[in-house]
């Protein structure tokens, strides 16, 4: 997590990297990965609060989830 804007400015918090959820008793996993937000002089591809990722049961993908906590959050292309 990035956080900026602490002493003066917009307060800004970003997620990066990847988060892991398991359900080992149900085989089931699942992980987001957030937009990297862009480094030094780098341009905005996308918007760093949008994040992507898939929840698996026994190494079978059963949907795939893309949104963003502040609009919407998508599984399998459906809110």
């Amino acid at each position: 997590m990035n956080i900026s804007g602490m002493l003066y400015g917009k307060r800004i918090i970003e997620w990066e990297g990847i988060s892991e959820f398991k359900d080992e008793n149900n085989g089931i996993y699942g992980y987001l990965k957030f937009t990297s937000p862009p480094k030094f002089y780098q341009k905005f591809i996308e918007a760093t609060d949008i994040f992507r990722g898939e929840i698996t049961q026994n190494d079978e993908i059963k949907c795939s989830i893309i949104g963003s906590p502040l609009d919407k959050i998508m599984f399998d292309d459906e809110m």
